[in-house]
């Protein structure tokens, strides 16, 4: 803190904001009527000060970290809407309020020979790892179902797919529908 004249009348305390070694701005303070900013003030300001730079550091930081989850989330998801011959489609997409990319994805893609597929899945947990999970995923659905391979025998070669990328459990579930075959994607009957 440095306290500095306020100009005739009164006086002034500039605090730095600064939070994880790095300068994030200023906070000036003053008041009309004072030679000097008592001590027990400039105590009180400081840790204003402090604060306020811990505050600001978060709220940036959130902020990338949305923006990042934001177009990562983008790019997991198909560009566009599934064009299929005499079905009239439309998506929604609205994930809850976490900023986290990753688990939760849907696709609808020709698998060849008239199929069309549509899948939901959900990779556990959130952020890069299931962002990771999810880029994977969705590719090796496509390119399986389009090799002709049954809804029961894309979800086992994924699962099979997903083991050798050591990637664990961490796909929770896929359902997929070549067709009106609905797979369990390894849930027992009625979910998981």
């Amino acid at each position: 803190a440095d306290p500095a004249a306020y100009g005739p009348g009164g006086a002034a305390l500039a605090c730095r904001l600064i939070a994880g070694g790095r300068a994030l701005g200023t906070l000036l303070l003053g008041r009309a009527g004072l030679v000097r900013m008592p001590d027990e003030v400039v105590g009180l300001i400081e840790d204003f000060a402090r604060r306020v730079a811990l505050a600001l550091a978060s709220a940036r930081r959130y902020t990338r970290q949305a923006t990042i989850s934001s177009v990562l989330q983008r790019g997991l998801l198909p560009s566009g809407i599934a064009r299929i011959p005499g079905v009239e489609s439309a998506v929604v997409y609205e994930p809850t309020g976490d900023i986290s990319a990753g688990g939760d994805f849907y696709d609808v893609f020709p698998a060849g020979d008239g199929r069309w597929c549509f899948v939901l899945g959900d990779v556990c947990g959130n952020g890069p790892e299931a962002a990771v999970v999810t880029g994977l995923v969705r590719p090796w659905l496509r390119l399986l179902a389009r090799e002709g391979y049954g809804v029961g025998e894309v979800l086992d070669r994924l699962n099979q797919l997903l083991g050798e990328e050591t990637v664990g459990e961490a796909v929770e579930a896929v359902e997929a529908a070549g067709g009106a075959d609905p797979g369990g994607a390894g849930l027992p009957p009625g979910g998981g």
